[in-house]
């Protein structure tokens, strides 16, 4: 039976963050290369991407991101909406150039939010892809939210939602740092923390609190708390460096240590 890995792939690493809908294109291509040279047959991949300069920026500016207040949000929520959109072809479109049946998938049109958090969501077209060979790509995106009207769905927590229903094997994010850091990454004396069990994570988890500078999805506090969910159920996680070589094409080839692994 094939296992399921899911990939997220980090705003920071794949856009120019700080210029507004930018494509890191040289990270693209090589990850979409290291990405076909590390798939297994035995494996099934699901990949999620982040928004980075596609999507913070303009989010930030409307505030869509905690809720609907007045009606120009609207169309700030559909703007934001076409932009994933266009952003997600672009990623795809790298993909499939490297022969990766990769196939692009806008989950907020069947997902309904509850304060942030995914109340339901329909995943048979998505198991029945990855079962017949394709590679969904999701994204994280502004959804519906039953009570708020808006909230952010980041691909942090669509990875680990899938993880969970889709039984996956582990998931790997490829961020643009090491992997969890003891202090602000801008530090130098911070030092990688190699592992996250529930001996540290309290620490962990304050440390994270305290140096995290303001991002709608949370940023690294946000990934932590998604991944210790799964790792009480034996689903393996690991927060890797995809802005070094081959660090992605290894991981998805089975090397472990390359960065932080959360466990129980």
């Amino acid at each position: 039976m094939k296992k399921l890995i899911i990939l997220k792939l980090g705003g920071s690493v794949i856009t120019v963050k700080d210029n507004p809908f930018t494509p890191n294109y040289s990270n693209l291509e090589r990850l979409a290369n290291e990405i076909q040279n590390g798939v297994q047959k035995q494996n099934q991949l699901v990949i999620i991407h982040g928004a980075g300069s596609f999507g913070h920026i303009i989010v930030q500016k409307s505030g869509i991101d905690k809720g609907i207040k007045h009606p120009k949000q609207l169309n700030d929520f559909a703007v934001t909406q076409r932009i994933q959109n266009e952003w997600n072809a672009i990623v795809t479109k790298q993909l499939q150039d490297v022969n990766l049946p990769a196939i692009p998938c806008q989950v907020s049109s069947h997902v309904i939010l509850k304060q942030g958090r995914i109340d339901t969501i329909n995943l048979t077209a998505i198991e029945g892809m990855i079962k017949i060979g394709l590679i969904p790509v999701l994204y994280g995106v502004p959804a519906y939210d039953i009570v708020d009207g808006c909230r952010i769905l980041s691909g942090d927590q669509i990875a680990s939602y899938i993880a969970k229903e889709l039984q996956a094997e582990k998931i790997i994010h490829g961020t643009n740092v090491d992997g969890v850091l003891s202090g602000n990454p801008k530090n130098l004396n911070s030092k990688l923390i190699r592992e996250i069990t529930l001996e540290n994570i309290d620490e962990v988890m304050i440390n994270l609190k305290k140096h995290s500078k303001d991002d709608v999805t949370g940023q690294m506090y946000g990934k932590i708390f998604e991944l210790m969910g799964l790792a009480k159920r034996g689903i393996k996680s690991e927060i890797i460096n995809a802005n070094k070589a081959k660090n992605i094409e290894n991981a998805l080839l089975g090397t472990e240590g390359l960065g932080t692994t959360i466990k129980i």
